[in-house]
């Protein structure tokens, strides 16, 4: 019996050390050929080793369920090498498109482009709406007014009368020069006319009663207007000399002035004499002013 046990322990040892390990198992699985090569060895083998084959797998199989029954744990076999990459997989389908990210911040401006070519002129827009007129201007040639009314005045210098004027204004040229005439109709008491320039007597008139030349008007007389001593007239420029004063009965003529250039108001002034009566009338007063070049 001890023999029997021995001999026993002996080939139970015997099978453990023949049974494979797991790593050869491993690897015979690894190399297992598959069915259709198989099937060509089995039949490039012959018959003999085809038996020897299987046994040796039956016993293999037995030695491997003998050693799981008994609780032995064969040791694991090294792993192997890894194996050569395989070939990268076809490429799969595009995913969905993804929600739009948050805007980013606004970049710098860039260089303003060079300044493009003019364009056509567009149309002419609706006239517009014509404006206030001005006010007239000041006349270069020349001038005329007139009063009709009959007044009167026993003043012994220059005054206006009721009615002013006639008065007149105009824009004298560089060269200073004016062209003056005027004319009255004296119908009662001897008086004289004055020219006054911008309110104040015009400069070149006569000096007046008692000098050369002789006019019964005071000083600044342009001509004298004797109604009583002469009749209505009509009288006025130039002051010529003569036993009436110094006047021009009927058509007046032109006396020439010397002012500065520039814009300037002329008018008729009257006095009275002193020569007969209280007071003198002038009727139908007339002024001409012309600038001169």
């Amino acid at each position: 019996m001890a023999g029997s046990g021995a001999r026993n322990s002996a080939s139970t040892t015997a099978k453990r050390r023949v049974v494979p390990s797991s790593a050869s198992t491993a690897a015979k699985r690894r190399v297992a050929p598959s069915s259709a090569s198989t099937s060509a060895k089995r039949r490039a083998t012959p018959r003999p080793l085809r038996a020897f084959a299987r046994a040796t797998a039956k016993r293999a199989v037995a030695q491997r369920a003998a050693a799981k029954a008994a609780g032995c744990v064969l040791p694991r076999g090294q792993r192997g090498p890894a194996g050569a990459t395989g070939k990268t997989g076809a490429t799969g389908p595009t995913g969905a498109v993804g929600s739009p990210g948050a805007t980013g911040p606004t970049g710098a401006s860039g260089t303003p482009g060079s300044t493009g070519p003019t364009g056509p002129t567009g149309p002419a827009g609706a006239p517009g709406t014509p404006g206030t007129p001005g006010t007239p201007g000041l006349s270069a040639t020349s001038a005329y007014a007139e009063v009709a009314a009959a007044e009167s005045t026993g003043s012994a210098t220059f005054v206006q009368l009721t009615t002013p004027g006639p008065l007149v204004t105009v824009s004298v040229p560089p060269s200073g020069t004016v062209e003056v005439a005027a004319s009255v109709e004296a119908t009662v008491g001897d008086g004289a006319v004055s020219l006054f320039q911008d309110g104040a007597p015009m400069p070149g008139e006569a000096p007046g009663e008692g000098t050369f030349p002789y006019c019964n008007g005071p000083e600044g007389t342009l001509f004298d207007a004797p109604g009583d001593s002469g009749g209505p007239g009509p009288f006025g420029t130039p002051g010529t000399v003569s036993g009436l004063g110094c006047t021009t009965v009927g058509a007046p003529g032109p006396v020439l002035f010397q002012t500065t250039p520039g814009a300037h108001t002329y008018e008729l002034r009257y006095a009275f004499c002193g020569c007969n009566g209280t007071e003198a009338t002038f009727a139908n007063r007339r002024l001409w002013v012309m600038p001169l070049p």
